[in-house]
């Protein structure tokens, strides 16, 4: 009987040993279930504020090269223009710059014909009468066609007034016009006397235009 005792004692520890012991491994298997449960709750949680994350940093790149790219065309446009307006200044300058130039260069060109006009030494020809005689023959018999003709050079015109000139000079004597007359009927030249060779001489000789007419503005 005390045997049969001790055996039921130890089945019943035993047993009572078991359902503890499965009663602990339920209780772990459970705790561990939760955990897993709530891992994956939170890897779950994390995966999607992480894709919101990454959403929202791709639309904020978006936006960032959207202005880079605009920001990059402004100032694309922007040294265009300040190129381009250079450019425009520039050409107005060099413009404005070949005008004055110009406008030098043609107020230089008419004092120096002035200048020239006034104070070039006339060369005397004791044929300007008779050349002058001949060009208004010429003149005359041209007719019609004289609107025509190319204009005479302000050389030719100088010729033809000095020309004039003498022929005044020599009509204000009437000695020396009866004679230019007399040696023109005859085809003769007239003669000039030693003091006048001597003072053509003078004049024929050209007297160097100084520096200040030749460069005054």
């Amino acid at each position: 009987m005390a045997e049969m005792e001790r055996k039921k004692t130890f089945e019943f520890r035993m047993s009572k040993k078991v359902a503890e012991l499965t009663q602990v491994v339920h209780m772990l298997f459970t705790r561990n279930h939760e955990k897993e449960v709530e891992i994956e709750a939170l890897k779950e949680a994390y995966e999607h504020e992480i894709s919101l994350i990454m959403d929202d940093a791709k639309r904020k790149i978006s936006l960032l090269e959207n202005k880079v790219s605009e920001l990059e065309r402004k100032l694309e446009r922007e040294q265009h223009s300040h190129i381009e307006r250079d450019y425009n200044d520039e050409l107005e300058k060099l413009r404005r710059e070949v005008q004055r130039y110009r406008l030098e260069l043609s107020n230089r060109d008419n004092n120096f014909n002035r200048m020239f006009t006034d104070h070039q030494p006339l060369i005397v020809d004791s044929k300007a009468g008779k050349i002058g005689m001949s060009q208004a023959q010429a003149m005359t018999s041209s007719g019609p066609m004289s609107a025509f003709s190319i204009p005479a050079s302000p050389i030719s015109t100088r010729e033809k007034t000095f020309s004039y000139a003498v022929l005044q000079s020599f009509d204000e004597s009437p000695k020396r016009s009866s004679s230019r007359l007399s040696s023109a009927s005859g085809g003769k030249l007239p003669v000039l006397t030693p003091e006048q060779k001597t003072r053509l001489t003078k004049l024929m000789k050209p007297r160097p235009l100084p520096k200040e007419m030749l460069f005054s503005k």
